[in-house]
């Protein structure tokens, strides 16, 4: 990962230490595939796009997303002991978040998937689905959030989070399989 610091001596471990121990903080996973690792820096100050074209993520971080400047650590993983919902079937990576502050507003993610979507109504096909990045035991068990859009003519479906665990896109052979009555949520 690319991770510059533009500080000298001993502040230069630190801040290498600190980003290796951001990176290795979802190192707990178990039983996948890990393909990339990212680390970005969120200032707070200012709009800010962190943009993961090659693992097809991107976030949104809005001015005052965060009081202090923080990390954002991702892992991209593409093979693991994963549960969907019944009836879905995987359309992205999967996606291990996790933040080094607590945001104090919701970011917009926005997930590549592999569906061909030309009409509005196609989208009702597509979810997003979370697990716990720190369950207990296999395989991770992934819900259905019934927030986030999948608009036509567009790769990337879009949700807004403030917390973070292993987020993923999945397609259902039956929508209304995915509603799960929930107007907001927090990842």
């Amino acid at each position: 990962f690319s991770y510059i610091v533009p500080m000298s001596g001993n502040l230069i471990k630190l801040a290498t230490y600190m980003a290796q121990y951001f990176l290795t903080r979802s190192a707990h996973l178990r039983g996948v595939h890990v393909v990339g690792e990212k680390l970005f820096e969120i200032s707070g100050e200012f709009p800010q796009l962190l943009d993961w074209e090659e693992y097809g993520l991107r976030i949104q971080v809005p001015e005052g997303a965060t009081s202090e400047p923080c990390d954002i650590a991702i892992k991209a993983i593409v093979a693991g002991q994963f549960e969907f919902p019944e009836g879905t079937d995987l359309v992205s990576a999967v996606y291990a978040i996790s933040v080094s502050k607590r945001l104090t507003k919701p970011v917009m993610l926005e997930i590549q998937h592999c569906v061909a979507i030309t009409r509005e109504e196609q989208g009702r096909f597509l979810s997003f689905v979370r697990a716990q990045c720190n369950q207990p035991q296999l395989p991770y068990q992934f819900e259905p959030l019934d927030n986030g859009t999948f608009p036509p003519h567009s790769d990337y479906g879009k949700i807004e989070c403030k917390r973070f665990s292993c987020i993923a896109t999945v397609r259902s052979h039956n929508p209304q399989q995915l509603t799960t009555g929930i107007v907001a949520i927090m990842i």
